[in-house]
């Protein structure tokens, strides 16, 4: 058993050494790639961490921007949005009154919906044929 003395003692090295640690694991991250794959990995396999850490990257300017262009740059990413977008209304308006505020976008929207509209005009649905 320590002497009651040891027992702060121990304490003090111990909090220092987890704290060492604590500020090594950057440093670890950047250098070392096995580390680095081993925590991607495990953040990877647990969507509690997955969500944390997008909600963490999600809160400064400088992270989001990264993670989003680094999403938009992953075609599978890219479809797999939009999809989920498409299937949502408000999102769909929502992404709709994005494009219209600037012209020129808003004048490709109109040509993109005319040519929908003539091309659905131009499909009239099959006569039921008469026996």
């Amino acid at each position: 058993m320590l002497p009651r003395r040891s027992v702060p003692v121990l304490g003090t090295v111990l909090m220092l050494t987890l704290l060492g640690c604590e500020a090594d694991v950057g440093k670890q991250l950047s250098s070392n790639q096995e580390f680095r794959y081993r925590v991607i990995t495990a953040i990877a396999a647990d969507t509690a961490l997955a969500n944390q850490t997008v909600d963490m990257m999600m809160s400064s300017d400088a992270s989001q921007a990264a993670a989003l262009d680094r999403m938009m740059a992953n075609p599978t990413a890219v479809q797999a949005v939009m999809t989920r977008m498409a299937q949502d209304r408000t999102q769909v308006e929502g992404i709709l009154n994005l494009a219209v505020q600037d012209a020129e976008m808003r004048d490709h929207l109109m040509t993109l919906l005319k040519g929908m509209e003539l091309g659905r005009a131009g499909s009239t649905p099959a006569s039921p044929t008469t026996p």
